[in-house]
């Protein structure tokens, strides 16, 4: 089996790709080779006189002075566009005070703790909702190249294994831009222990907290972020800023040598090479930062044209990802005014793309953002499909529905698609009602991880015992789509429709939106020309705000606040069950789904139709359809 997959992923990666491969892994052991020694002894990082001399620098003092004189961060947060779509938190003085004195209060929220606070230490190689958080702290003295991220198999739901996304995210940095934004003297006093702390807790390539390049990216870029909202700051000290700036350049020597490229990119490599980006800027008065800027520019303008698809969506078939990519496009453009010039227009289209989709989530959310994160004002009003991603978008009448087609091309990376194919998502009047049910967790529980990615969690139908063979936790078995999306506008409406095909048979889903009716109509046709019995199961998924009530043996109510929303009529019986929703990652909320199912027996073709409506309930509740 081992050789198998050996042939197959050789003939994917193609003679480009195996060299491609071969480079980066011959960079990284020829990296670990000048470095694992010196690491292990502590002595890799850089120091100021290594910069002085490497560089031919004068004074630290000029050399400090030549930095504070960019402005560049300035720029970005004072620009109209970036402002624009800023989330609100970030200027409101409130929230700013509140984030930044827990903070001050060595108190952190993250990927789903809730607020955590911890006496002194900080708690850099912990996963903080974990009982046995010291999982990590064991890995404090070991090489990067050489810490396996832990995914145990078989676990139970349960149970929560140590995430080490948990202390990878605090140390992204992010939380000490609330100090920045704050910047009294207890936030100078905590930004300069926090940066210490991490420092001196994180020597140079040992830890976790240097196992993923797009983690140390980010960080980078938040460290920067900080550098100037506090560089006028007369009571830090010259040592301090020599120790923060040799990190920087400790991060730069780091990405340089451990890019994430694949023969199928994605948003990982994107962040390194945006973050390296703002370090080539940030090191621009030395002479050699100035040529790799010219590289790097030219590398970032590649890769966003290479990733985002020709609908300005991100080819990871995800939304929250999109909105990542979204932020660090937007940051590059705003940055550097020669990556702006070539990649504004595709910046437009993908900022269009997030004010689309409002409330539609679909695919993998791991909450991830560059600094602040990005928000964009919803529009109104459409009828949109997004060919390249798949996904078509409905607003009318307060209705805001999605459908998702089956689109995929074997050139993109599978790991955050889920098995969604035809399924739908629907918010009246700004509620959610039938919802994606999110992620939840990655490797911390690997079966939450599959369930949260599987067709009977989603608001579709599927073949049963299909679509849920998983090669690994960042691998999703996905057939390419050969049917053509059909969306057509009516007087009456708006019918949107395509199909797919699993183990020759053919599920096929129209939806049909009439909005002077009130009414959403999803018809469902299957397929079945094989002589062995099929199950075919159904599932709607809704909001844990939405209460269910059985009507009679073919309707549902749908109730929110003691209000019916909607009535969900269908020619099948439903059965209720218990699942879960997941907001953010690392948050699961209880929610009721309906689950019906048929199997096909008949030994000649077979074809079955179920329809099933949704309608919001008239005044007298009695006349629902």
């Amino acid at each position: 089996m081992n050789i198998i997959r050996l042939i197959k992923r050789t003939h994917e990666l193609g003679p480009q790709g195996i060299a491609q491969t071969l480079s980066r892994r011959l960079s990284k052991k020829v990296f670990a080779q000048k470095y694992k020694t010196k690491a292990l002894q502590q002595k890799a990082g850089s120091g100021w006189h290594d910069l002085k001399h490497n560089y031919s620098l004068n004074s630290f003092e000029n050399f400090f002075g030549q930095l504070t004189a960019n402005n560049m961060v300035d720029t970005i947060w004072t620009s109209p566009t970036f402002q624009t779509y800023l989330p609100k938190d970030y200027t409101n003085k409130k929230s700013i005070q509140k984030y930044a004195q827990q903070t001050i209060n060595n108190t952190y929220d993250v990927l789903g703790s809730g607020p955590t606070s911890h006496a002194d230490i900080i708690p850099w190689h912990q996963d903080i909702k974990c009982k046995n958080n010291n999982f990590f702290e064991q890995l404090r003295n070991t090489f990067y190249q050489d810490i396996v991220i832990p995914a145990p198999n078989n676990v139970r739901h349960d149970e929560y294994h140590p995430d080490i996304k948990v202390p990878w995210e605090l140390s992204r940095m992010q939380h000490l831009i609330w100090l920045g934004l704050q910047r009294d003297e207890q936030c100078v006093q905590t930004f300069i222990k926090q940066v210490d702390s991490w420092i001196e807790h994180n020597p140079f390539l040992l830890g976790v907290n240097w196992v993923c390049p797009m983690d140390v990216a980010i960080r980078a870029v938040n460290l920067i972020w900080c550098f100037h909202f506090f560089k006028n700051e007369q009571e830090i000290s010259a040592d301090f800023w020599q120790k923060l700036i040799c990190s920087l350049h400790d991060h730069a020597l780091y990405l340089e040598h451990n890019w994430e490229t694949s023969d199928k990119p994605n948003n990982h490599y994107l962040a390194d090479l945006v973050g390296y980006l703002y370090l080539c800027h940030f090191f621009k008065p030395i002479q050699q930062f100035q040529k790799k800027l010219t590289w790097i520019q030219k590398k970032v303008i590649h890769e966003f044209n290479k990733q985002i698809l020709p609908d300005g969506t991100c080819w990871e078939g995800t939304t929250a990802y999109h909105q990542l990519d979204t932020e660090m496009v937007l940051h590059a453009c705003l940055l550097d005014n020669y990556v702006h010039d070539n990649l504004w227009p595709i910046t437009e289209h993908m900022i269009g793309f997030l004010e689309d989709c409002g409330k539609v989530h679909i695919g993998d959310d791991d909450s991830g953002k560059l600094v602040a994160g990005i928000t964009a004002k919803p529009s109104n009003n459409i009828t949109k499909t997004y060919a390249h991603f798949g996904l078509s978008i409905i607003k009318k009448a307060g209705w805001e529905i999605s459908f998702r087609h089956p689109t995929f091309n074997q050139k993109q990376p599978t790991g955050h698609f889920h098995h969604d194919e035809l399924a739908v998502t629907l918010s009246i009047n700004g509620q959610p009602i039938l919802v994606d049910p999110g992620s939840y967790l990655y490797t911390a529980n690997p079966t939450w991880r599959n369930d949260f990615r599987l067709a009977h969690n989603h608001n579709t139908l599927h073949v049963v015992a299909g679509n849920n063979k998983y090669e690994n936790l960042f691998q999703l078995t996905r057939a390419t789509n050969t049917t053509k999306q059909s969306v057509i506008q009516t007087n009456q409406g708006v019918i949107v429709g395509d199909s797919y095909i699993h183990n020759q048979t053919k599920l096929d889903r129209s939806i049909t939106f009439a909005p002077q009716k009130n009414k959403l109509m999803i018809c469902d046709n299957i397929d079945h020309p094989l002589s062995s019995p099929t199950k075919i199961s159904w599932t709607f998924l809704f909001h844990p705000d939405v209460t269910l009530t059985p009507v009679d043996h073919f309707t549902w109510s749908a109730t929110v606040s003691n209000t019916i929303k909607v009535f969900i009529h269908s020619t099948m019986p439903f059965s209720k069950m218990q699942s879960f929703f997941a907001p953010a990652y690392g948050i699961k909320m209880p929610c009721s789904k309906l689950v019906g199912s048929i199997t096909v027996r008949n030994n000649q073709q077979h074809t079955l139709t179920v329809g099933t409506t949704l309608k919001v309930p008239l005044h007298d509740q009695s006349d629902h359809y």
